[in-house]
């Protein structure tokens, strides 16, 4: 079983969930914003590295701390990350995939959003992606976000976790 597919079953398995298909949704779509899909993987401005560009330099950065909350729902024994860590550089699609799942599941405040992602909630999809993974704070009114998820209109702020 692939690295994305354990981190969709522990979540689906502690979230009490039937599916978690539209977690497909929620990574590719995040995937389109951050890389064009995989296409544009290394930042020109930032350390931002991989498909969900993860900021890769600085200490305690995005990456590292992805590391360590992907760890907590594979184990100990996946050599991969170890490496990883060395190397600081995202790997294959399967592991930044799972990376990014874990990282955004693993914060605080996420479980009411993965339970509207997972009945396919675009808006919570939105919402996960502003709040928990990327780091401008008002990306949440960027019209591309509204485009790529599929909503209607653009908000005119950044959601808090009570509307959530």
């Amino acid at each position: 079983m692939s690295d994305y597919k354990k981190v969709r079953e522990d979540i689906e398995n502690r979230l009490g969930l039937d599916n978690t298909d539209n977690f497909d949704v929620f990574t590719d779509k995040v995937a389109e914003i951050e890389s064009t899909s995989g296409k544009n993987t290394v930042s020109t401005i930032s350390s931002a590295r991989g498909i969900f560009q993860f900021l890769t330099k600085g200490k305690g950065n995005a990456f590292q701390t992805g590391l360590n909350r992907l760890e907590r729902h594979l184990g100990d024994d996946t050599e991969w990350i170890d490496e990883a860590r060395k190397h600081n550089d995202p790997n294959t699609e399967d592991q930044q995939r799972a990376l990014f799942l874990a990282n955004v599941y693993q914060q605080k405040g996420s479980d009411p959003f993965f339970l509207k992602i997972a009945q396919g909630n675009k808006q919570a999809m939105a919402e996960a992606y502003s709040k928990f993974h990327h780091t401008v704070e008002d990306i949440y009114n960027d019209p591309r976000i509204f485009r790529i998820f599929g909503l209607d209109q653009t908000p005119v702020s950044t959601p808090t976790e009570e509307q959530a």
